[in-house]
């Protein structure tokens, strides 16, 4: 086990505090979209947020817009 002194140890934590402060910062806490959820329900909420911006849509549907509307039209 290695003995640190005081100085190294002090050094550490201004490197590691250096680190953390290089971090992207958030817009949000929480996107506006996923905030509204409860008062207008889930679907209506973010298909009015994902339809425009294709990848969120993505993420959440894991199909681009033509194969969920393709699935859709076949029902």
């Amino acid at each position: 086990m290695t003995n640190l002194t005081l100085l190294e140890l002090a050094a550490i934590a201004v490197a590691l505090d250096e680190e953390g402060a290089e971090r992207k910062r958030r817009r949000w806490a929480v996107h506006p979209a996923w905030s509204k959820r409860e008062i207008e329900g889930q679907f209506v909420t973010l298909y009015k947020e994902l339809i425009d911006d294709e990848v969120k849509f993505y993420g959440y549907f894991r199909m681009n817009r033509e194969c969920f509307f393709w699935l859709y039209s076949r029902k």
